[in-house]
This record gives C-alpha cells, structure tokens and sequence, in this order.
C-alpha cells in the first residue's frame, strides 16, 4: 500500500517496547511518530491503539494483540490499516511469523504499514521484507550473547549480586571499584528505597515513590560492586528462628509458618506468612555466605556459562504457541557460585554448618535430572478414597488429599484447604488424618455395616410399597399401549403384502423382516406384562426386598476385593454424609442404602433396579428422593506406640 492509497484510511497504532524501562520514553515517541506519519496522509485515526509495553517481540506465543485486531475488525469494523513505525516493532519473531502475521491481518481486511520502513516500491519488496524479519530476529540473538556475556562476567567480578532482589532480613551495600564502602540501600518494599550510610545506617535520602513500583530507584554505576549485608534486627532474628527451626528442631515450613502468624510478625511483603514463604528462606544459600546463579534457566537464544554464552535450543511448536517459555533445570557444574562475605557471620556456628550442608543437599537433588518427580493430588478421582466426601465439622469445607515426607516414602493424608495454609484464619488446627488408616476403618465399617442389617428388611419394606404405589403407568395402561402397537405392524405388514410387485420384491422384503422384529419384541413385553399381572403386590415387595439383601451381601462379600474405582464408587453411593471434627479429631460417618426402585410397566417382572456402570457392577442410579439410613458411626482418633489408630463404633439409632 504506498502512500495515496492511505490517504482517508482509518487506522490504530501499534507500539510496542520490550523493557518495562522503556515504557515512559519509548511508547509516547513511537504513537507521536505515527499520528504525525498518519496526519500528513489525511488518515483517520480509530482510537484505542495496540500498546504493549513490555512484551518481547521475539517470543510469538506472548503475542494476543493479533486476535485483538482480528476480533475487533470482526466485530466492531473501526479500522483498515494497523500502522507499525518498522518491522522489528511488529515483530521479532523472524520472517515466518512476521511474514504469517501480516497474511493473517490481511485475510480479515486488515492491512500493515510499516511508517519508517525504507523497503522498495515493486513486486519484490516482500522479498525485502523477509530479509528484514530475519535481520530483525538476528539482531535479538546477537544482543542475547552480548547481553547474557556482559552479565555472567560482572556476577563473576561481583558489580552485580545473585538476588535480583533484596532477600528479607538484608540490605545492598554499594562500593567503589577498589571495594570501598559507600552507601546502603533498604527496600522498603512499598515503592521506596532509603539511602543509608554505610556505618551508621544514617538516612541519607528517600528513592522512588509509594506504589511506583521501581520506579525512581537507585541505578547502579558499571564501576560499582554490590555486596548484601545484615538488615533489620528484628528480621534478621526472624530469619535465624526458621533456620533454627527447621534444620535443628526439624519442624517444617508450615509448623513455623503457623507460629509466626500466631505470634503475629508480618510476613516479608506483609501479612501472614505462608509455608512457601518460610522454605523460600531456610533454602536460599545466601544466608548462609554463598550465593548461587545459574541454577535454572528459561532463555529464548542463550543462556549464560563461564566463558562463552550457551545457545538453547528449544522446539519451534513451544516457542510459537507458549506465553513464557519453560523453566530448564541446570546442572550443578553450570552453576556460578559468589560469597558474600558481609554474610559470613549471619547465621551463628553450628547452624551454619548444618545449615550449608543441608541446603547444598537439596540444591543438587534437585539439580538431577533423574530426580522422582513427587506424586500431586490433582484430581477427585485420585487414589483418594473420601476425597469429595468428608469434610470439616466446624465449616462443611471438603478435606483434601496431600502427601508428606520424604521422597521415597510419601504418606497420604486428608488436611483442611484453609487450614493447611492459615489456621488463624480458619479458625481452627491444621489437624491431618491419615489417609490409608482412614480409609481402612471406613471400608471395615461399611463392611461389618453390611454383614449385620437385622432391621433391614423392615425398612426398605416402606420405601419399595411407595414406590410401586406411585409407578405409572399401570400395567394394565401398559398391555393395552403394547396391543395398540402390534395391532398397527400387523395391518403395516397386510399393506405392503398387497401392493408388492416383482420389481419391489426386494425392498418389500427387507421392510417386512424389520417389522417382524419390532412385533416379536412387543409380542414379548405383552406376555411379560400379562404374566406381572398374576402376581400380587406382596410378591413384588418381598421380591425386591430378596433383590435389595443380596445384592448388599453380595458386596460385603466383594469389598475387600474391589479395585479401588470401584471402591470410590461404592462409598460415593452408600455415604448419606462423612464429617471430621478438626478439634477432636472425631470421623462420624452416616451409611445410607444404595437407591432402589423398580422398573417401568415395559417390565412385567417387578425387580431391583441397579443399572450397572460400564466400570462397576456396584453403581447404581439414584430413584429415591430419601435415603435409607443404615448405620452412624463415630471414629475416635487415638495414637498407639507412635502409630495412628481409628477405634470405630456404631452409635444407637434416633427413637
């Protein structure tokens, strides 16, 4: 499109910068250049201009601004032409998706044009145009390398840290070229930074501003080396406790996150602490005196390594289809190790010791590339056999499957949502049950359940007589539907008897046979419906009760034999409710009886209805509105030699 063709046009821009930096400068020049490009040409301008700031050009699957334009042309039809300053702004995915992109926009009408771009007039010029999304891609790389290059060298002669943030309980000391101290910074992790003296902790001055993010920060000089050093008192305390806590006391993340929220000290960036949060801290080196860098890494061309840059290679379906590119662990060989010696001191021997030792364990565990991958509980259909059943006593909320301990010997356990994360917000204990002991005594409950039901009979007796006093339709209705419908084949068949000729003879025949199969299944719901109609109503309910006890003593015989499915279906169709107690630590469970009915009039037999599921013969579809009680029974949690035990009774049935 040259420049006539724009004239009268409707636009929007699209601007885009890579950097978050670049947002307050690079983002206003480019719609300036664009709007005084388009006004010259008698442009229209549509309004609502594609900004994105901060989203790498040459990573596609970051890209929506794409559907945004094909969806708005689509829907709201406001512009004809997407006005770009030059092709690297469009795109930096290279000529393949710089070349498809503009193909796709042009397919919904949509047009691009490249303001200051200097390709050639002619038919030739898209043939510039690919040479120029690949230089522009090249350009990426080669900017990559240096980048990547420059930066593993200055974490090698210390001008930059390993954190790219201040870690909790430190501050960054700043010194000159010749290590000489000059000043501090405290992140005051509200937008602000304080400038402080390097000996007196004095402040100097205020940086930044109250939620600019950081903007306005402290820009380091390139001569500048920067070294982390003890912070706050009381945050340093903090974070000596958690180490003590979890590597001399042995109590995990979630214990010692519990006692901090109790005690009521705020969490790094402010309210209560989490589980994460505390094993974030006891599993960083830097407290320790060493910090690390390196260790994973989710590069687009290279990724930084003593001497030269290593290039990625990454499969071109991830890079054109995922938004942020997978996270590569790195072996331990690959990692860049820097001491801090303003840290050497932070943690008080022998914690440091066991500390070090125990952080560098986990570190290079997890730096293997054959490590087991732990087990997550990510479905209700898990090997969790209550899960979706029983819940908390105090708030109805669903407990929820977790494991516990190490690797190679994880136990299952059912804990509280909100508990496991905040019990002072939930109002109770993180209290955790066993999930094998658990679900054992609840399978040997609803076992022994089945095997003694003396007033069995006498209650499903009322529940089957409702049910057959309400079937519909009568029997008799049914018998006289089913003749109608014989009566109607037959003279069907007489028809096409009479008419048949030898050319359709063939065709007649097939009709017949279909017909003869549709009076031959009717023929036999009549003879079933004639025979149910010798049969009194006190031989129907005593049938269904016979059909409703076996098929129970059929699967307390089953139960321990079931697969666990299987099992999973079971509980879900004879557990009217299961509530745990997160004080007391008390199950009580009520055991229903599975849903019976009887079948429609097109079964003359009345019978059990247990419609079988393709993976189960013991799941049954529900017919009763109200479930039969069978049991209540109560589980008192109690601990024998070290081992966790269920003691289940049943309690006495309401008058």
């Amino acid at each position: 499109m040259d420049n006539n063709e724009l004239i009268g046009k409707r636009y929007v821009n699209l601007v885009r910068c890579s950097t978050d930096q670049q947002t307050e400068t690079s983002i206003p020049a480019q719609i300036e250049c664009l709007n005084a490009y388009a006004k010259k040409r008698q442009m229209i301008w549509a309004g609502n201009d594609i900004v994105l700031a901060g989203v790498s050009g040459s990573k596609p699957g970051n890209r929506t601004d794409l559907d945004e334009l094909i969806e708005r042309k689509r829907t709201v039809n406001d512009f004809d032409v997407v006005l770009a300053l030059v092709e690297d702004r469009f795109s930096r995915g290279g000529a393949a998706h710089g070349m498809w992109a503009e193909y796709e926009l042009l397919r919904h009408g949509i047009t691009v044009h490249h303001a200051n771009s200097d390709l050639p007039e002619g038919p030739y010029a898209d043939v510039v145009k690919v040479i120029k999304y690949q230089a522009a891609q090249d350009t990426v790389k080669s900017t990559s390398m240096r980048s990547t290059q420059g930066y593993q060298r200055s974490l090698e002669h210390g001008t930059v840290a390993t954190p790219s943030h201040t870690n909790y309980g430190l501050y960054r000391l700043y010194a000159s070229a010749q290590n000489k101290p000059l000043f501090i910074i405290r992140d005051m992790r509200d937008g602000t930074q304080q400038k402080l003296h390097h000996e007196t902790r004095q402040i100097i001055d205020v940086l930044g501003e109250y939620g600019g993010g950081n903007k306005g920060h402290y820009r380091k000089q390139k001569d500048e080396k920067v070294y982390m050093v003890p912070g706050d008192a009381q945050e340093i305390e903090v974070v000596r406790r958690i180490f003590r806590q979890r590597y001399v006391d042995g109590l995990g993340g979630h214990r010692i996150a519990n006692q901090l929220n109790t005690e009521g000290i705020k969490a790094p960036w402010g309210g209560n602490w989490t589980q994460r949060q505390v094993e974030v801290i006891a599993e960083n080196p830097i407290y320790t005196g060493w910090g690390i860098s390196g260790r994973t890494s989710a590069a687009r061309f290279y990724q930084r390594l003593k001497g030269n840059p290593q290039p990625v290679r990454i499969d071109p379906a991830i890079i054109a289809t995922r938004k942020n590119l997978p996270v590569r662990l790195r072996p331990a060989e690959e990692w860049t190790i820097q001491n801090q010696p303003y840290l050497e001191e932070f943690l008080p021997d022998p914690l440091k010791s066991i500390a070090s030792g125990k952080i560098k364990n986990i570190l290079t565990q997890r730096g293997r590339p054959d490590r087991p991958v732990p087990y997550r509980n990510t479905k209700a259909d898990s090997q969790y056999l209550l899960t979706g059943l029983i819940a908390a006593k105090q708030d109805g909320k669903l407990l929820k499957g977790q494991t516990c301990g190490p690797r190679d010997n994880y136990v299952r356990y059912y804990a509280h949502p909100t508990a496991r994360k905040d019990p002072i917000r939930a109002g109770f204990p993180n209290t955790t049950f066993r999930a094998d002991i658990l679900e054992e005594q609840v399978l040997l409950a609803l076992q022994a359940t089945l095997e003694a039901m003396p007033d069995l009979r006498d209650q499903v007796r009322g529940a089957v007589e409702s049910v057959l006093a309400s079937q519909q339709p009568s029997t008799a209705d049914g018998l006289m539907k089913w003749k109608k419908q014989y009566e109607t084949i037959s003279k069907k068949i007489s028809v096409i008897l009479e008419i048949v000729n030898g050319d359709t003879i063939a065709e007649a025949r097939e009709k017949i046979a279909k017909l003869r199969k549709q009076q031959a299944t009717i023929e036999l719901l009549i003879k079933q419906a004639q025979q149910a109609d010798t049969t009194t109503d006190d031989d129907k309910v005593e049938k269904l009760i016979d059909a409703v006890i076996k098929q129970l003593s059929n699967l307390a015989d089953e139960l321990p034999n079931l697969p666990t499915y299987q099992l999973r279906q079971v509980l879900a169709a004879m557990t009217a409710s299961m509530t745990a107690d997160m004080v007391t630590r008390e199950v009580e469970m009520t055991l229903k009886l599975p849903a019976v009915a009887v079948n429609d009039a097109k079964s003359a037999i009345s019978q059990l209805c247990l419609q079988q599921s393709s993976g189960s013969s013991i799941s049954w579809q529900t017919q009763l509105n109200e479930a039969l009680v069978l049991a209540r029974i109560r589980c008192d949690y109690t601990r024998m030699r070290g081992k966790q035990c269920f003691q289940c009774y049943r309690l006495p049935r309401a008058a």
